[in-house]
């Protein structure tokens, strides 16, 4: 379909049936989602059809569903959860090209839904645009903190007043942006629509890489990596400076992982395992931390994401002959001891590193065990309210060559960053343990290219399903560097820029 802002109608498949949409834009392109109000009327139905209309011309995909024209996704009728999973579903589609991610738009109770999809899914979504939300459960918004929003109003707006606009304004600051409108009722107004177009247009500019991946993800953070590790705030004040997405794509990419495997709302899971999220980092090197309170601060905003999950600790173990923070260290009983200990208390928000740690000298056994203690005070700090646990340990072994009292329990996951599995004979042996383990690998790396032949080398190992094949992954770095890509040609190459998940167990494909 060419790139024009024309609109095209189709039917989008759902868990609950087919659902009439009208798709403007390229295929391909940034993908948004417009949940429409409450009620059947036609206006109501079409209200985001102009700001689609105005989009498309700058090159979005924009998807508008008509939920009234199946009997089961009706606004209103249908419940959240399910009202969830559609909107899944709909990014999901083939008709979005399978995007991973989107700016999801909605209007009243859309954007109420828009609010709760958001705090289901927080890796899927880029950015929120609400117009006089009808959120019935105003705690969700501490749980969509670190996603940008961009809120309007009306001050007589008497279906939705527009003092409800304060639950978003104090408890998203500074994410949230209010723009107020002293008339104009419980409506998308005309004048919404240049802001909005502008607002998104700043994230798309900086931060979504539309020719590539369709759907990559607003990166930012604080002013500096260092505050961006620190504090949860530093998730929120995201900025058009895209250099920050390096500081956050891999614990963006963990919880994509995390959430598109369906283990992020598996309580059942959790339960099983203590509250306790194993993941496995394969290949580990210094860009997942030099030193224990560096991998603490490279991963700690994924505690932040995992607020509000069945999960209560995030358990880290990073491995491989490059692991930095591993070398030299040996875990003692006192060490260890005290390094769980570290591990029972909260996150925090002050300054301060990760406490834990090794001692001793020689290879061997599991190093640095700790947590992510940040500043240490009764309750957390600002902006970490209801982060998980976080708890990291090291080993410089190749994962296969780790006995079982050090592997302890299998990993949930793991995942390999920028493996390049294409290369190195290594990978064979380990890759089979951890499949067999029963867990899903992740592989990412610089580029689609690399990304099939990393597949290619996957393949030869055997034993192994796919989850998903290469594609591109949404919450790539947007900082490039110039490095040789498996050909062999000297590229400008972003980290994560493509991922693949295989399965060594009989679990369903997602």
């Amino acid at each position: 379909m060419p790139a024009t802002a024309c609109e095209v109608p189709l039917e989008l498949a759902t868990h609950l049936g087919g659902v009439d949409a009208l798709e403007f834009g390229p295929r391909g392109a940034p993908l948004v989602v417009a949940l429409q109000g409450k009620s059947a009327n036609p206006d109501v139905i079409a209200e985001w059809v102009p700001a689609a209309r105005l989009l498309a011309g700058a090159g979005w995909r924009v998807v508008v569903p008509n939920l009234h024209s199946n009997e089961l996704t009706k606004p209103g009728a249908v419940a959240s959860k399910d009202a969830t999973q559609v909107v899944r579903d709909i990014i999901r589609s083939e008709h979005n090209c399978g995007a991973s991610c989107a700016v999801v738009m909605g209007k009243s109770w859309g954007g109420g839904e828009a609010v709760a999809f958001a705090a289901a899914h927080r890796a899927m979504v880029v950015a929120l645009v609400l117009v006089a939300p009808s959120l019935s459960d105003v705690s969700l918004l501490q749980q969509v903190r670190e996603i940008p929003i961009c809120l309007f109003w009306a001050r007589d707006d008497a279906v939705k007043p527009f003092a409800l606009s304060e639950h978003y304004t104090s408890s998203l600051a500074p994410a949230c942006t209010l723009h107020a409108s002293d008339l104009g009722g419980h409506r998308v107004l005309p004048e919404y629509l240049p802001s909005i177009a502008a607002w998104l247009s700043e994230r798309r500019a900086e931060a979504l890489h539309a020719a590539e991946a369709g759907h990559a993800p607003e990166a930012a953070a604080e002013a500096t990596p260092a505050q961006a590790q620190v504090q949860g705030e530093g998730l929120a004040r995201r900025s058009a400076d895209h250099r920050h997405s390096a500081d956050l794509t891999r614990p963006r990419t963990l919880l994509a992982a995390i959430e598109r495997l369906d283990l992020l709302h598996d309580s059942a899971a959790a339960a099983e395992a203590g509250g306790v999220l194993r993941c496995l980092i394969l290949g580990a090197d210094a860009r997942e931390g030099a030193s224990l309170e560096a991998a603490c601060g490279v991963f700690s905003p994924a505690c932040l994401l995992l607020a509000g999950s069945p999960w209560t600790e995030l358990r880290l173990t990073l491995c491989g002959p490059n692991c930095a923070a591993a070398r030299g260290a040996r875990l003692t009983a006192a060490a260890e001891a005290a390094a769980r200990a570290a591990a029972a208390r909260p996150l925090g928000g002050g300054e301060g590193g990760c406490e834990g740690g090794g001692e001793g000298g020689g290879e061997g056994g599991c190093g640095g065990e700790g947590a992510g203690d940040r500043g240490g005070g009764e309750g957390g700090g600002e902006g970490w309210e209801g982060a998980v646990r976080l708890n990291v340990r090291f080993s410089c072994k190749l994962y296969h060559e780790l006995t079982a009292d050090e592997l302890g329990a299998p990993p949930h996951v793991a995942v390999a960053f920028q493996a390049g599995v294409w290369g190195y004979d290594t990978w064979a042996p380990t890759v089979g343990s951890v499949l067999r383990s029963g867990c899903a690998l992740v592989v990412t790396s610089y580029t689609i290219l690399e990304a099939e032949d990393d597949e290619e080398a996957l393949a030869a190992i055997g034993g192994m399903r796919w989850a998903w094949r290469p594609e591109p992954n949404p919450w790539r770095s947007a900082v490039t560097e110039s490095r040789l890509n498996s050909r062999g040609d000297a590229r400008d190459l972003a980290e994560n820029a493509a991922w693949q998940c295989v399965l060594g167990t009989s679990r369903c494909d997602v």
